[in-house]
């Protein structure tokens, strides 16, 4: 009774390992199964049925596997055969064409069915009578194989310390896939080596990564349950606040995401599920988003009756949808509005700026200056008892160069000059904006201005100042 439990159990785990991708082992376990069903002779009919079953499986997985690699042998096979009755004048580009031809034999029978024996002995035959010709070079050849028999055999030694070391506590399955991705690409790079030793070395490699498989399949299971238990965690959401359950739900997702990914085919099934489970979650929320893109879309075609400020009002009733491209569009005429209305109001700013000296010189009411800058009100209190035109070309010469224009070339000098200045005041001077700049300019302008004395010299200096204003 006790065998029958250890074949019913190998059968199990056989299985599970087909259903998971791990194919060589499931085939493993298979031979196991008949073995003890070998010894122990009769066994139940139903019992017999499901050993059948699974040994039907690994032989189809056999098929399968002859089925994508016979056709590449027997390319092999041509090639080598192409080699040995046409030798290359070259004989070390002989032996190294056979030598990657035998690498890729090899690969071949590690990574799937080994070849048949007729198979094998034809491709024998033929490698042999490659080598003929490169006789000079099979001793080399034939030491260079023992040191790659070596290497493999330390990279299984290297895989089984790594197993004892992490016996008591394996380190997470991604890790060790990690891992022995790692362990197969170097175990794989050193290659071709005799043939009558491959055998050995590749039967202790597949001993020493079992430990692996078996942990991989552990915590695959573990992996397995904690996801069925998440899918039953969504259907248990049952509040009357839809976005009270949009939120456990996306909590229960990021509990999801933080798990490692379980084989493929597995991963797909159960995410499926985990997704539908939530579906009916984000339907409410689905026809709220149609409403607000409706609306929406009735904002954007009659856009012209909206104020900035509305438009503005309006984003937030739009929360639903505020990656859509409707709503980006919304952003971008917002945007546009404010630029508009941003330049309109400099434009308004200038106008006033440029009327500034003639309601200064005439002792206009500066309440009329409604688009003023409130920075330039006070010029208006200033005594305008001194005149210094140097300052006032000057503070023209300045307003020009901070905007980037061109002076007169009758002031080409006094510029070098207000450059040297600007220089040297740099080391004492606080960081100041453009817009500071200007007005600071400006104000000296007024300052040394006498009203009595204005003429055509500081109308037109004036007259330069608003041109480079509005140039820049």
């Amino acid at each position: 009774m006790e065998r029958t439990d250890q074949i019913i159990e190998l059968i199990s785990k056989a299985n599970q390992s087909f259903d998971s991708g791990v194919i060589r082992d499931g085939q493993k376990l298979t031979r196991e199964a008949l073995k003890l069903v070998k010894i122990q002779g009769k066994i139940p009919n139903k019992l017999k049925h499901k050993l059948n079953a699974t040994v039907a499986l690994s032989r189809y997985f056999d098929d399968i596997s002859s089925f994508a690699t016979n056709p590449k042998r027997d390319e092999l096979v041509n090639k080598i055969k192409e080699i040995a009755d046409n030798p290359l004048k070259n004989p070390r580009k002989q032996a190294d064409k056979i030598h990657k031809i035998q690498a890729q034999w090899q690969a071949l029978d590690q990574t799937s069915k080994t070849a048949s024996q007729k198979q094998w002995n034809i491709f024998r035959t033929y490698v042999d009578k490659a080598w003929l010709p490169c006789g000079d070079f099979f001793e080399e050849l034939n030491k260079q194989k023992l040191i790659n028999a070596t290497k493999k055999q330390q990279i299984t030694q290297d895989l089984n310390e790594f197993v004892q070391k992490n016996n008591n506590k394996f380190p997470a399955i991604r890790i060790l896939r990690s891992k022995l991705r790692k362990f197969d690409d170097s175990w794989n790079s050193h290659a071709p080596v005799r043939d009558d030793v491959f055998r050995k070395l590749k039967s202790d490699f597949m001993e020493a990564k079992k430990p692996i498989f078996d942990e991989i399949n552990k915590q695959n299971e573990q992996i397995k349950l904690k996801k069925e238990q998440i899918i039953e965690s969504v259907a248990k959401i049952n509040s009357e606040d839809m976005d009270e359950n949009i939120s456990k739900y996306m909590n229960l997702k990021k509990d999801w995401n933080i798990l490692d990914k379980l084989p493929h085919k597995l991963e797909k099934t159960l995410w499926k599920k985990f997704i539908s489970s939530g579906d009916k979650f984000f339907e409410e929320q689905n026809k709220n988003k149609q409403l607000q893109l409706d609306e929406l879309n009735l904002v954007l075609k009659d856009l012209k009756k909206y104020e900035l400020t509305d438009l503005q009002e309006l984003l937030p009733k739009f929360d639903l949808i505020n990656k859509s491209k409707e709503y980006k569009s919304l952003q971008n005429q917002i945007i546009q509005l404010r630029n508009d209305e941003k330049e309109k109001k400099n434009k308004e700013s200038i106008n006033d700026l440029e009327k500034l000296f003639e309601y200064v010189t005439e002792k206009k009411d500066p309440s009329d200056l409604t688009n003023l800058d409130s920075s330039y009100k006070e010029i208006f209190n200033y005594k305008f008892d001194l005149h210094s035109k140097e300052e006032i070309l000057e503070s023209c010469i300045r307003i020009e160069m901070i905007c980037n224009v061109e002076s007169l070339k009758k002031d080409e000098k006094i510029r070098n000059q207000i450059q040297l200045k600007i220089l040297t005041e740099k080391f004492n001077k606080a960081q100041t904006t453009k817009k500071e700049e200007i007005l600071l300019h400006i104000k000296n302008f007024f300052l040394n201005l006498s009203l009595s004395k204005v003429g055509a010299t500081e109308k037109n200096l004036w007259k330069r100042i608003i041109k480079a204003i509005k140039t820049s």
